[in-house]
């Protein structure tokens, strides 16, 4: 299975810390991004150019291990995991509605 998950740092927790504390937290959390890339929890990390939120993705068997990973980065990021199919995945879906859909 293969998850995109949408990140985004939450500014109203961010707004408690100096500027000094917030470039800590961002390099903490950039430590801990690399670690879950060289472990295999994510495949792939991006942010996107506002410096406020980015997208994953993670190739770990499901929702639960992904969810387990993600806790870590509480309080200051949340995000939503969507599920994505591959070619063939989407195929076999394709291929289940077809057989179900009449066209009279």
């Amino acid at each position: 299975m293969q998850f995109f998950v949408r990140w985004r740092v939450d500014n109203a927790t961010l707004a408690k810390f100096t500027p000094e504390q917030i470039e800590k937290l961002y390099a903490n959390m950039l430590k801990m991004v690399k670690e879950d890339l060289h472990y295999g929890s994510f495949s792939a990390f991006g942010q996107f150019g506002n410096g406020r939120d980015g997208y994953l993705i993670s190739n770990l068997k499901d929702v639960t291990d992904l969810a387990a990973v993600m806790t870590k980065y509480r309080p200051i990021v949340t995000w939503k995991i969507r599920p994505v199919l591959d070619i063939d995945e989407s195929f076999v879906v394709i291929q289940e509605a077809g057989a179900t859909v009449k066209l009279d």
